[in-house]
């Protein structure tokens, strides 16, 4: 979330600057003498299509760092987020994990919180992070533990006894 604010303040002003382009293509449009070759109204009206093509590319990208950056703000932090995960977690893995609708729906989750999980049956220990699953379609390599528990508002120091780390 620290690099979605500047992100948003150069898409906000880039978006202005094609704002303004767009703007200053259809009062030329507009201001066009009659006497003006066709084609070369319509070099402008191809360049005027161009240029609103950019702003709404420009336009959406904005939209979505945004919400994405709305999305971070509302994300509880701490205790709590280390709470609703756990609990996530854990009613999965207490649950039905042979209802393939329940594994689906976990997994999105999982996807969408950009986070694996690694349990060991054993132990019972959980480590978070990227996984890399290997050709085998074994756990190959479990990346970025405290940078995502760190995103995903747990306890590092807590972490960091959990992992050995």
């Amino acid at each position: 979330m620290a690099n979605a604010c500047p992100v948003v303040l150069k898409l906000t002003s880039e978006l202005g600057a094609l704002e303004d382009k767009v703007e200053r293509r259809r009062k030329q449009i507009k201001a066009a003498d009659p006497g003006r070759p066709l084609t070369v109204l319509l070099l402008w009206e191809q360049a005027l299509a161009e240029e609103e093509a950019d702003f709404n590319t420009k336009n959406q990208e904005l939209l979505r760092v945004e919400a994405n950056m709305q999305s971070l703000m509302r994300r509880p932090t701490d205790r709590v987020a280390e709470r609703e995960v756990r609990q996530k977690i854990k009613a999965f893995v207490e649950g039905d994990r042979t209802d393939i609708s329940l594994r689906d729906e976990f997994n999105s989750w999982l996807f969408r919180e950009d986070v694996g999980v690694v349990i060991d049956t054993l132990t019972g220990e959980m480590l978070f992070g990227r996984l890399e699953i290997g050709s085998d379609n074994k756990l190959a390599c479990n990346y970025a533990v405290m940078d995502d528990a760190a995103g995903f508002g747990l306890d590092l120091k807590k972490l960091r006894e959990m992992v050995g780390a």
